[in-house]
């Protein structure tokens, strides 16, 4: 689909002439820019989130394509759609990691800054019931019980995570292309503006 027939069809299914569908879409830079001001139009705020199975582990992975530079208030709008995202894509509680290089609260890196928030909000309900939120969390700790032991962070996502959460569009891209490169597992993405799940093929 081209842009213009993305924005027909998105029109139409708001209006509710138009039911969910898989979508053939090519993200880009101006795939990225069309959602932002399509947001901006409908009143969404659309995100993207891909599913990674692997043989040991399904977790998801987000926002790799849509939301470049999202500032501390539209990252909270991510996060809450990838909550919805995960309560509908996973069989497990979500268990949701923002990701940074450490796991101490740093002022000066924005990631852990981004991190601290998201947990504070999971802490008060306000990303939904029934699931658990921290940050920051390294990649490692968040996904690996033996390395959140051995740096003691004994917490209830740490080596736990099932939803990896990246401040930067960039950072997500990165470990979505490299477990492609390594085909380390199926991957599937879907767009999702927290109501609904569109799948992207």
């Amino acid at each position: 689909m081209n842009l213009n027939e993305l924005k027909e069809y998105f029109s139409k299914f708001y209006q509710g002439k138009e039911d969910l569908k898989e979508l053939d879409i090519d993200f880009s830079l101006e795939t990225a820019e069309f959602f932002k001001n399509l947001s901006k139009e409908l009143r969404k705020s659309f995100s993207s989130v891909v599913k990674v199975e692997t043989k040991n582990k399904t977790f998801l992975v987000a926002d790799p394509f849509l939301n470049l530079n999202p500032n501390i208030k539209d990252f909270s709008k991510i996060a809450s759609n990838t909550v919805f995202a995960a309560k509908n894509l996973l069989t497990e509680t979500p268990k949701l990691a923002v990701l940074s290089a450490v796991e101490l609260v740093n002022l000066n890196m924005e990631s852990s800054i981004y991190g601290a928030v998201i947990e504070a909000m999971g802490k008060r309900k306000q990303l939904g019931k029934d699931i658990f939120a921290e940050g920051p969390l390294s990649m490692d700790v968040a996904l690996s019980e033996k390395a959140a032991k051995e740096k003691k962070v004994l917490t209830d996502v740490a080596g736990q995570a099932n939803v990896l959460l990246c401040h930067r569009t960039s950072i997500a891209r990165g470990i979505v292309e490299a477990l492609q490169f390594v085909k380390k597992g199926k991957t599937e993405t879907y767009i999702t503006d927290g109501k609904n799940i569109f799948k992207a093929v």
